[in-house]
């Protein structure tokens, strides 16, 4: 399906600034080896706007050599971008960033530019002082679809909530990559946890949670933030 050297994950971080109408992105890649020989390749990348397909800025690429069996994370040349299209909930714009090394593998995901503050007991997007009003939605509530969710009635229940003015979420647990997709593309905050709540998750323990239920919390923590955080949407 790919080759030995091959891209295994982006990330993304869009710094905006408002008043100079420009803004940054920095991007690392995790790139693996997955041969038996040392290999050399190139690692480039370009962002496009999502809607258009426009190119907003493209650098050039950096060589990279892995080891055996080697995976590296590796820190790409910082993008600028003039006057970018920020993420809001009202103008939930996209960008698209291409990952692509010398041997052609790619990698390809959605990120947002924008920037969230708290000061002055406020809470700002993209240097605008706003009000988040929402509801939670607890997914599988739906008797007749449980846990195994149509992406119908996703989307019927966010639209509901968008429709009633809600532009910030909550949920409980990891979430369905349509969810958090749709929360992009619609303009929708989500509050994201791991499932280490609740008396019965505690019952027995006094001051600190057992090793075992922290390392698990942990874990869980740890790849829901590496699968997930490049969504505009999560806070």
């Amino acid at each position: 399906i790919s080759p030995k050297v091959f891209i295994e994950r982006v990330w993304v971080d869009a710094d905006p600034d408002p008043g100079a109408g420009a803004a940054t992105v920095e991007v690392r890649a995790v790139v693996r080896n997955a041969s038996g020989a040392a290999m050399d390749t190139q690692l480039g990348y370009r962002i496009v706007d999502d809607a258009t397909g426009l190119s907003a800025a493209s650098p050039a690429p950096v060589s990279v050599r892995l080891a055996a069996g080697e995976h590296q994370t590796i820190a790409l040349p910082v993008a600028k971008i003039a006057t970018p299209k920020l993420w809001h909930f009202d103008h939930p714009n996209l960008s698209r960033i291409e990952v692509e090394l010398s041997n052609g593998h790619s990698c390809s995901t959605t990120f947002g530019v924008r920037k969230i503050e708290t000061r002055n007991g406020g809470f700002y997007l993209n240097g605008e002082r706003v009000r988040l009003m929402g509801a939670e939605r607890m997914a599988g509530s739906n008797p007749e679809y449980g846990m195994a969710e149509p992406s119908e009635w996703i989307e019927h229940d966010h639209a509901d909530m968008k429709n009633l003015n809600c532009v910030y979420t909550r949920v409980h647990w990891q979430q369905d990559r349509r969810v958090l997709d749709w929360c992009d593309r619609h303009g929708m905050f989500i509050q994201t946890e791991v499932p280490t709540w609740g008396s019965a998750t505690f019952q027995g323990m006094t001051g600190e949670p057992s090793p075992e239920i922290m390392n698990n919390g942990l874990e869980q923590l740890r790849e829901m933030i590496e699968r997930d955080r490049n969504h505009p949407c999560i806070f």
